[in-house]
């Protein structure tokens, strides 16, 4: 009766009855990949380019990630938990929120939806302003040492 019991929590951990219902898997995976190319899309797209010259700009970016993730909560969330983050499976994965094998499966296409998010916006950057296409840089008067240790 014991070694049942380990059976069952060694499969619900490994996760092999979360891939053999192919419908619902494969519409979390659909969903995944989907919410993290247009996170990457929107949130990314709305930096390319920019000169931070002015807090406003700044405030843009934050609010098109903020408005993007709200939007994809409310439009995955029901079908696969909305991760569109592979730390945050990673996360659910150590606290046991998630199967091993549905969390390998969703870093998988979490990892792809991320690419082809970069691929577009990079193909819809003009060429001039794909130099430092959303590169992270120091402040006008920041120093290299305080923006490392920020």
């Amino acid at each position: 009766m014991a070694a049942d019991k380990s059976v069952d929590n060694t499969k619900k951990i490994i996760g092999i009855d979360d891939i053999t219902d192919t419908k619902t898997i494969w519409r979390c995976l659909a969903a995944e990949l989907i919410g993290t190319l247009l996170l990457v899309l929107v949130g990314t797209g709305s930096c390319t380019g920019v000169q931070l010259t002015s807090g406003d700009v700044v405030v843009r970016i934050a609010l098109t990630f903020g408005f993007i993730i709200a939007t994809m909560v409310q439009c995955i969330g029901h079908v696969s938990g909305c991760h569109i983050n592979p730390a945050v499976t990673c996360g659910l994965l150590v606290t046991g929120h998630i199967s091993i094998l549905k969390a390998v499966f969703y870093i998988i296409v979490q990892c792809v939806g991320a690419i082809a998010g970069s691929a577009i916006v990079k193909v819809m950057t003009p060429e001039a302003a794909r130099g430092n296409l959303c590169m992270t840089s120091l402040g006008a008067n920041v120093e290299p040492m305080q923006g490392f240790l920020v």
